[in-house]
């Protein structure tokens, strides 16, 4: 999938960038008995953003068209043409070309046909949002993926775009961390099986629960670009251990960052991790 968006600047020209933004890969909840996930469907959307430059912190209004085609010709879609997945009928993911910031947000279906989502920026950069969910179709539903790019400036220097991340496989948010096995070294294109194991620095037993229907959420992004990643997975009880299988299959060969969410303790947590994916 390639569109065109543009950026706009105060005091300056539209400056036109050719994306090739590909579709939002979405792995589906995984069969602890197969190992295996739902494939993805593909469909022709598009997404329309009322503004691409943001100037300064916010929170902004970030507003956005969906619209699919229907004989050729777009017709927005709105939450009468939405299911609800996982406690929601749209998901977006926010992230920077750094993979330093991100966010896990929830726009709401506006009266005249877009969707909004309020965002709050950690510094300046090149920003991706993308958007997921179900489509009520005429005989089966459609899985929307789709993502676009924006600017935001005026808030404090960007991290420096890293050239590579170095692998991680143990990550803590507030004393509440996870551990992630790798079944072997994934590569682009072959599904591989992740193991997510949950501890807590203090020593007690991690106390999960769930987080929009979910035990695990987890989103990855690739370094440079290209393919993202959002998969759920499947909780086993383990004696007292609760720990959640995940089947990847990137696409691409490139150093990823995978934002883990879960509840711990009342309390909502994200963690980063990095891995890196070696040719088929």
């Amino acid at each position: 999938m390639s569109f065109s968006v543009f950026f706009k600047r105060t005091g300056q020209n539209k400056k036109r960038a050719r994306l090739g933004l590909r579709p939002l890969l979405v792995l589906g909840l995984c069969s602890l008995a197969a190992l295996s996930c739902t494939s993805p469907v593909y469909a022709p959307f598009s997404m329309r953003l009322t503004q691409s430059y943001f100037l300064g912190a916010g929170p902004h209004e970030f507003e956005f068209f969906l619209s699919a085609e229907n004989s050729g010709v777009p017709v927005l879609l709105g939450s009468d043409q939405m299911l609800v997945d996982y406690e929601s009928s749209l998901h977006a993911y926010v992230f920077d070309s750094t993979l330093e910031a991100f966010q896990h947000v929830h726009p709401i279906y506006q009266s005249d046909g877009s969707w909004s989502v309020p965002l709050t920026f950690q510094h300046d950069g090149d920003y991706q949002l993308w958007a997921e969910g179900i489509v009520r179709g005429p005989s089966q539903s459609e899985t929307l993926r789709i993502g676009t790019a924006f600017e935001v400036e005026g808030v404090g220097p960007a991290p420096a775009l890293p050239t590579a991340l170095e692998d991680t496989s143990v990550a803590v948010d507030r004393g509440s961390g996870v551990r992630l096995e790798w079944e072997r070294t994934p590569r682009a294109g072959e599904p591989t099986l992740v193991t997510v194991r949950f501890f807590r620095e203090d020593g007690a037993l991690p106390s999960l629960g769930t987080y929009l229907g979910s035990t695990l959420h987890a989103t990855g992004a690739r370094l440079g670009g290209g393919e993202i990643l959002h998969a759920h997975g499947m909780a086993v009880r383990e004696g007292e251990e609760v720990v959640i299988y995940l089947e990847v299959v990137p696409l691409e060969q490139g150093d990823y960052r995978l934002w883990l969410q879960f509840v711990e303790s009342n309390e909502l947590r994200t963690v980063a991790l990095n891995k890196r994916v070696e040719e088929r």
